[in-house]
């Protein structure tokens, strides 16, 4: 409990009866408002239908951030912010493909390709929208070790956040409360660049598990018509 919410409470038990009930309430809600949670690791498994982006089916290049690569899946929009200046480049121990700042764009980026890092005009900051809430994500963090923060959010409220400090490409899983918006940063202070690939996110239900859900319903519904 910090200090100002101590404060709060204190000024609570002051009050009269009828009025230390609300102060009390309020002080509760204020409380509730300042959590934020940690956002855990998952498996794979944990996604019902995990739709990855890798990348690899596009050209190198800037990359529209309501390109239809992410819209189709659900994903409204994907935008960078804060670089300015190509002083980096993404390393060969990636594989394929990735997503990045270059020049302030947002760009799909192959090996050997330039991308912005801290140094070269601030550090980059993706965002990523949902077209509708989520409790899963997912992506693989290229090119750069350190300490980067994913926060997740619910319209302009966060809900949940994950530090994530890779030590390899390999992709990370995340189970939120529920988001419609995530960031992904990098710490002040690392001054290399950094990409994205394989986000993940749990897609539609497969067209054939939508008709056995309907099969199962319109049985259901039969089966209490004859009961009647």
């Amino acid at each position: 409990m910090n200090r100002t919410n101590s404060n709060f409470l204190a000024g609570a038990a002051l009050a009269t009866p009828r009025g230390a009930g609300h102060l009390l309430a309020l002080g509760c809600l204020a409380l509730a408002a300042s959590t934020v949670n940690a956002a855990t690791i998952v498996s794979i498994g944990a996604f019902s239908n995990p739709v990855v982006l890798n990348f690899e089916s596009l050209s190198t290049g800037p990359i529209s951030t309501t390109d239809p690569y992410f819209t189709s899946i659900g994903i409204s929009s994907v935008s960078v912010a804060n670089g300015t200046s190509a002083g980096d480049a993404l390393d060969t121990n990636t594989d394929g493909k990735a997503l990045a700042s270059v020049r302030g764009s947002l760009s799909v980026v192959g090996v050997g390709d330039p991308i912005d890092n801290g140094t070269s005009g601030g550090n980059p900051l993706f965002t990523i929208n949902f077209a509708n809430p989520q409790t899963l994500f997912g992506y693989s963090h290229i090119d750069q070790t350190g300490n980067f923060p994913v926060t997740f959010y619910l319209g302009a409220t966060q809900v949940d956040s994950f530090v994530f400090s890779p030590s390899s490409s390999a992709p990370v899983y995340l189970q939120a409360a529920s988001f419609d918006r995530v960031t992904i940063g990098q710490e002040a202070g690392f001054t290399g660049g950094f990409a994205l690939d394989n986000i993940t996110i749990n897609g539609a239900p497969e067209p054939g598990t939508l008709a056995l859900l309907g099969l199962g319903l319109a049985g259901l519904a039969a089966s209490r018509r004859r009961k009647q």
